[in-house]
C-alpha cells in the first residue's frame, strides 16, 4: 500500500495543501515544474508572498488565499475550475493554471481551526493562448 507522501507525488497534477490560515504547508514536486519555483520557496509562505503575481481571466491581480483559500475554508465548500496566470517578474512569463481547491475538514475532536485546503493545479497556458 502506497503511503502519503508517494502518493501525493504520483498524482498527474500540482497538490498544495493549505493550513486553516491559509499558509502553504506542503506540495508535491509537479508544483515546482508547473510553477517554474521552488517548494522551499513555497513551504510555509502564503500565495501573497511569493515572487510573482496572480492575475485573474479579467487581467486583475489577485491574493489567492484570499480569493480562493479563504472562502473554502470559511464556506467548507470546494471550489473548482478556476483559471488564473502566473506571472513572473523577472522574465514577464505567464503561465496559466486551472485551480481547484477542497475543502479538508479537521479530523473528528480537533478544533476548526485546523480545517485545511487541498488544492490541485494544472498547467493550461496552451489553451488559454
Amino acid at each position: 500500500m502506497m503511503n502519503n507522501k508517494t502518493l501525493l507525488e504520483n498524482i498527474p497534477f500540482g497538490v498544495i495543501l493549505h493550513n486553516s490560515d491559509g499558509l502553504i504547508i506542503d506540495a508535491n514536486k509537479l508544483v515546482e515544474k508547473i510553477l517554474k519555483i521552488s517548494l522551499n520557496e513555497i513551504i510555509g509562505k502564503k500565495w501573497s508572498n511569493l515572487s510573482f503575481k496572480v492575475v485573474n481571466k479579467e487581467g486583475v491581480e489577485c491574493i489567492i488565499e484570499e480569493a480562493i483559500v479563504k472562502d473554502v475554508l470559511t464556506s467548507g465548500r470546494d471550489v473548482k475550475d478556476q483559471v488564473v496566470s502566473i506571472v513572473h517578474p523577472s522574465n514577464r512569463n505567464v503561465i496559466w493554471i486551472n485551480i481547484t481547491i477542497l475543502f479538508k475538514p479537521a479530523e473528528v475532536g480537533s478544533k476548526s481551526e485546523q480545517n485545511q485546503a487541498l488544492m490541485y493545479i494544472s498547467d493550461v497556458t496552451r489553451s488559454e493562448e
